[in-house]
């Protein structure tokens, strides 16, 4: 069963990846036709993450993007937040195990 999530007035379904450079979940919010709508993760190489975790950008044009994972079931919020350039990234526990495209 694959999850749906409204985000932006579109229906989404999330895409798991990894990003190239130290092999982290990424998390893509793709169309069901497979369009792009949004990159729910930010890579911050300097920072340590266990293999379950993943930082979410909630600010900016992704805003509202970590309740919508929330209310899907896809991550947890810790509450804690990582430094990203001049703002912060939201530190999420994932809650599914990501079939990796």
């Amino acid at each position: 069963m694959t999850t749906t999530i409204n985000l932006f007035g579109f229906s989404c379904v999330p895409v798991f990846r990894r990003y190239a450079d130290n092999d982290r979940i990424a998390i893509l919010l793709r169309t069901p036709e497979g369009e792009p709508v949004a990159t729910a993760t930010v890579n911050q190489p300097g920072f340590n993450l266990e293999s379950n975790q993943v930082l979410i950008k909630d600010y900016a044009e992704n805003e509202g993007i970590l309740a919508a994972l929330v209310n899907a079931g896809i991550i947890e919020d810790t509450g804690k937040t990582v430094p990203v350039g001049h703002t912060q990234a939201r530190l999420c526990r994932l809650l599914v195990q990501p079939t990796l495209h």
